[in-house]
């Protein structure tokens, strides 16, 4: 499902539902921060989104949520996602969403 937010609002978390081409979900219990990373990508730019807070919320099914910070939204547009988990046998890259941050005014 796609994410809207606004420019500078880190109130409300990204949350990612991850499976499988199988449709299986990937086991996330037991991994920290350290495990996943976030870009953004609208086209011309890509942002690194390396300041927020990762959680995982339902590890055996799949879900993690990120806590975005204010530079990691600062630049209105639409955003195509790549987010990656790094696993024991190596990372794994989703393009789950994409993340639209409209301009407050």
């Amino acid at each position: 499902m796609p994410i809207a937010t606004y420019v500078g609002d880190t109130g409300t978390p990204f949350t990612f539902n991850l499976s499988l081409i199988d449709t299986t979900h990937p086991n996330l219990t037991g991994m920290t921060a350290a495990n996943f990373t976030l870009d953004l990508f609208n086209g011309q730019t890509t942002k690194h989104c390396i300041g927020g807070t990762w959680t995982v919320l339902n590890g055996p099914s799949g879900v993690v949520e990120y806590q975005p910070v204010a530079a990691d939204i600062d630049t209105p547009g639409l955003w195509q996602v790549y987010l990656s988990v790094i696993f024991t046998n190596g990372p794994k890259t989703w393009t789950p969403d994409t993340i639209t941050v409209l301009a407050k005014y």
